[in-house]
């Protein structure tokens, strides 16, 4: 398996190599992955090397977006391995979306704020590395709640985009169901265009940070109480 740092080393490995499978990574910075593809089918026209798309939008609209523009795969973070595996051997379809099915009939009903045991599978169960990540969590919970009360309070929607995009990227790591539900709701909202319908779900977002900063502080310390 190689892996490039950026689009500019990846468009180096291509030239040079043939390949099974291509992952890109949609949130590249400079060149993203839809212009990478679209590099990659200038530079080799005819490669039918099967490509995916890897990102951290999970919207149904955003699947069928980058199926249409060119890629054959579509996977969104955190990377479910079955899924992974099935398009690796072959057996995998078309898109990796949230099944709607699995959604709560009653939104966030029933939702944890924080699920340690999934969290720690996040972190191939790896207690040092889960409490790693928790810190990290702990320090970057102000910084987003006081970004979406500066951007609220500016109707700076646009922010407030790049700020829920951040905190979804969160739940790569540590898993969060009820925020997860809310930012996929909000990113449903702001598909629609009608962006000032988010103002009161951006508030409960502020107001679940600080839920999870509650829970993961008592996360860590009754962790480090056990290992006295």
């Amino acid at each position: 398996m190689i892996k490039a740092k950026d689009a500019h080393e990846a468009m180096i490995y291509y030239r040079q190599q043939t390949f099974d499978l291509i992952i890109l990574d949609i949130q590249m910075p400079d060149i993203d992955g839809t212009e990478l593809l679209a590099m990659m089918r200038e530079e080799k026209p005819d490669d039918k090397t099967p490509v995916t798309a890897l990102t951290a939008n999970i919207l149904y609209e955003e699947a069928e977006r980058l199926i249409n523009f060119g890629f054959d795969f579509y996977l969104s973070k955190p990377i479910d391995k079955v899924k992974l595996k099935a398009i690796l051997d072959g057996t995998g379809v078309q898109k990796d979306t949230i099944d709607i099915a699995d959604e709560p009939v009653d939104g966030t009903v029933g939702l944890k704020t924080l699920d340690l045991e999934i969290s720690l599978r996040l972190s191939a169960s790896n207690m040092p590395l889960l409490h790693q990540t928790l810190e990290i969590l702990l320090r970057e919970i102000p910084i987003h709640q006081n970004q979406l009360v500066e951007a609220l309070a500016e109707s700076d929607y646009a922010k407030i985009s790049m700020i829920i995009h951040k905190i979804h990227g969160i739940t790569c790591y540590a898993s969060l169901p009820k925020i997860q539900h809310q930012v996929r709701n909000i990113q449903r909202l702001m598909s629609t265009n009608i962006v000032e319908s988010i103002d009161d779900p951006v508030r409960e977002i502020i107001d679940e940070l600080e839920k999870i900063k509650v829970e993961t502080l008592a996360a860590l310390h009754k962790a480090t109480e056990t290992a006295k």
